[in-house]
């Protein structure tokens, strides 16, 4: 149900588009000659001869036909994607450009004028479209902060509203994900972010299901498409806690947990240290109720029915684990090291190291263009947790308001590295934990070791986190007294240190590695 407010924008916008869509046509007069012509001058004409007319006519339309308003949109498209600059950004530097292109060289003038009476269109329509969006935002927001502050009918409802309250959230999510965001992301950021505060408020007050699934939907997709709305941001909500309890209490309800699990992933992504105690609902008990659902019973043996898929249960836990550094201080290992058996959770580790898979990927799925991916499908040379807006990008823009000192503080930093690799790395760490593995999985993973040291280019920061993992097996496992493999491992390890284009951190590990195991790796020899 849409308020009054929002459909008269919606009429309004519909008139305005069908003004637009009148295009001014112009033609030109076809000039027919007298078939007599051709006859009386058939010596002089030739397959190849045009008179003056038709040649300025054709010459012209080629312009009009090159100069159009899909080429000013895809100049836009193109600046915005290359320079990595919003859609406003964009349309000032080719408005600079042009201008300069007029000035200095005059034979492109005409085409020139042209081209920014198009842009002059082009930026009053964007701003038209981006006023109407934005009103329909406010009175969205204004709707739902009513819904929110009715004591009366938040703490005794006297009628049935959730109706109302899901068609705004319906029409809030629609926005958000069918929008240009560059319309609606100062909207929505407004205010040092009160319209977000107002919706998180909302959520810990609202009890009803299918609005709390809403509203996860409406957070996860403002942190998928919106850059300025950092997963950082919640972390100083209540909003870990409150998904904490999510996971905690509804795990019969699939699609609810789901959600949680999404928005918990998305929001601990950063690798950042909440800034804010959550030990009360994210602690050791919250983890093992975690790998309790994974397994599919718990500590005793009890069987525990589960229908949620297990990379829905695995990313948080791996999310979580990023901001972590401290081995013996680790909440989730403590539960783990607790465990006699967590088979699916490691066969489940191993199967994502071997696909080069970080399940934190797929449960994020961003978006739009905050991807930049590189020839390995990953971010930056690392993972998707490389720096999406780095500093040295937003450095070569163009600022043209007061706002980019704020962007700035605001561009995302995500973990460099690959959160599986990083978890099985720190699982081999701790002698405890890593006698979760079964010798076969151990093999497994030597076996992933060694084809990823042969098919990585040197001087790839992954080479060092497989060397820090290689040396974590070797130390905390038995490995060493039934080795599989060791001679192929040993030659990787050897090319690495004699290759000249290694880095000097690789070398020396893979130096330190063959020292502290000399006499297994002489046995290989034999």
């Amino acid at each position: 149900m849409r308020c009054e407010i929002t459909q008269s924008l919606i009429k309004d916008e519909s008139i305005g588009n069908q003004s637009k869509s009148k295009s001014l046509s112009s033609g030109l007069s076809v000039i027919q000659e007298d078939p007599n012509d051709e006859d009386q001058n058939g010596d002089l004409a030739s397959e190849t001869r045009q008179c003056q007319y038709c040649n300025r006519s054709s010459t012209s339309n080629k312009k009009d036909d090159s100069i159009s308003e899909q080429l000013i949109s895809n100049l836009i498209e193109n600046i915005k994607l290359d320079a990595n600059v919003s859609e406003t950004k964009a349309i000032v530097v080719a408005n600079s450009v042009i201008k300069t292109l007029l000035e200095n060289v005059e034979w492109w003038n005409q085409d020139c004028r042209k081209i920014l009476e198009i842009l002059e269109k082009y930026a009053n329509e964007k701003v038209n479209s981006e006023n109407v969006y934005s009103s329909k935002l406010r009175c969205i927001f204004k709707r739902l902060w009513f819904c929110k502050n009715d004591t009366q009918q938040r703490n005794w409802p006297v009628y049935q509203d959730e109706d109302i309250i899901n068609g705004y959230l319906e029409e809030l999510l629609n926005l958000i994900t069918n929008t240009d965001q560059s319309f609606l992301e100062n909207e929505i950021c407004s205010q040092n972010y009160e319209n977000i505060n107002q919706l998180i408020a909302y959520f810990q007050m609202e009890t009803r299901t299918n609005l709390r699934i809403k509203l996860m939907e409406i957070f996860i997709n403002l942190i998928r498409l919106y850059i300025k709305v950092s997963p950082d941001f919640f972390l100083t909500t209540v909003m870990p806690n409150e998904l904490a309890m999510e996971m905690k209490n509804h795990v019969a309800d699939t699609d609810r947990w789901i959600k949680a699990s999404q928005l918990f992933t998305l929001i601990f992504s950063s690798g950042h240290k909440p800034p804010i105690n959550i030990d009360e609902h994210i602690n050791e008990k919250f983890f093992s109720h975690q790998f309790d659902l994974c397994e599919g019973f718990d500590i005793n043996g009890e069987t525990i029915e589960c229908n949620i898929p297990s990379e829905n249960i695995i990313s948080p836990i791996l999310s979580f684990n990023l901001h972590i550094n401290d081995i013996a201080e680790n909440v989730i290992f403590k539960a783990l090291g607790k465990r006699t058996n967590a088979s699916h959770f490691t066969e489940n580790l191993i199967s994502y190291l071997n696909w080069e898979e970080d399940i934190i990927h797929t449960s994020c799925s961003l978006n739009r263009n905050q991807l930049n991916l590189d020839d390995h499908g990953v971010i930056g040379g690392g993972s998707r947790f490389a720096t999406l807006d780095s500093k040295e990008s937003k450095d070569n823009c163009i600022d043209d308001d007061e706002d980019d000192d704020k962007d700035d503080q605001n561009q995302r930093q995500y973990y460099r590295g690959n959160s599986v690799l990083k978890f099985l790395t720190e699982m081999f760490a701790d002698k405890i934990v890593s006698s979760l593995f079964y010798y076969n999985d151990v093999r497994v993973i030597i076996d992933i070791i060694i084809s990823q040291l042969n098919n990585l280019p040197i001087g790839d920061e992954r080479i060092h986190n497989y060397l820090e993992l290689t040396q974590n097996i070797l130390k905390n496992t038995q490995y060493t007294e039934e080795p599989h493999k060791l001679f192929e491992l040993r030659k990787c390890l050897i090319s690495i240190q004699h290759h000249e284009f290694s880095d000097r951190k690789d070398i020396l590990l893979a130096q330190n590695i063959i020292e502290n195991n000399q006499e297994a790796f002489n046995y290989s020899n034999q």
